[in-house]
């Protein structure tokens, strides 16, 4: 097998060769304040002009989250003008939500780290934090289209290419595969065994076999997108998806081709990957 050329890129040629614009962070922790800064910026620009903010928010990795709460209460950004819109569930068995006290739950950890913990005349109007709809999963697209493009789009690099719970399908056209509108979708060996390992400890039986998912359709036309890798496992994922071929097998390339991306990796992510 041959070893693509962007694995054994040092960190400086990476930077400068990549397709995406790409800044470097000392830690994950100033990644992930970094997001809540442009979430914050997003909402008070808006905030100026009496428009809504419509931010699409990742399914897990939600270090963001602390200091965005702590910044809009310290500085009091209204959020009652924000549409947040997250990108999947996950289901049980039966095809229903899982138990938002599971550590899976996206419900769950909103609730809990996020809403519970603004003040209450900032808020989020309950109605306007909006999940994908295992009894009617085109509901959420129908209300983006509404709500017109996203301001904003944050998101993550799976190691297998997965954007949320966007997975690579080999069997898609490029065209068919950014056209997927949000569904109901198995999660595949590489997801369970990467969410196993950074939530569960390792309980690979635990995860999930469903969720209901935001498709890629509604992601590409955000109008800016976020994508953030902050592990030692994300570094391959990240030089493929700002170096690799734009494959549906590897769904994080499509971000080539979008008019506004912005890649933030912290030093570890940064690293050759072997």
């Amino acid at each position: 097998m041959t070893i693509p050329a962007y694995y054994e890129m040092d960190t400086d040629s990476f930077l400068q060769g990549s397709r995406l614009e790409l800044v470097k962070f000392p830690s994950a922790d100033a990644v992930y304040k970094a997001m809540a800064d442009v979430m914050c910026e997003c909402i008070i620009a808006n905030n100026k002009k009496q428009l809504p903010s419509v931010i699409i928010a990742p399914a897990g990795m939600y270090g963001y989250c602390p200091y965005f709460v702590q910044r809009v209460n310290a500085e009091k950004i209204d959020l009652r003008n924000l549409w947040l819109i997250y990108t999947g569930e996950f289901l049980d068995e039966n095809g229903a939500y899982i138990d938002q006290n599971s550590p899976l739950s996206s419900r769950g950890y909103f609730l809990d780290e996020v809403y519970s913990r603004i003040a209450p005349a900032l808020n989020i109007p309950a109605e306007q934090v909006v999940f994908p709809d295992p009894e009617e999963p085109d509901l959420i697209d129908h209300l983006l289209t509404k709500l017109g493009e996203a301001d904003l789009c944050l998101t993550f690099p799976g190691i297998d290419g997965s954007l949320s719970f966007n997975q690579p399908d080999a069997s898609l056209s490029l065209k068919d595969f950014s056209r997927q509108g949000s569904r109901i979708v198995s999660i595949g060996d590489s997801m369970k065994t990467e969410i196993a390992i950074h939530v569960l400890g390792g309980a690979l039986e635990c995860v999930p076999s469903k969720a209901v998912a935001l498709g890629m359709k509604p992601l590409l036309k955000a109008r800016r997108i976020l994508l953030a890798a902050v592990r030692d496992s994300q570094s391959a994922a990240l030089r493929r998806a700002a170096l690799g071929d734009v494959s549906s097998e590897f769904p994080a390339t499509f971000l080539q081709a979008h008019h506004q991306v912005l890649a933030l990796a912290s030093e570890n992510a940064l690293k050759l990957p072997f």
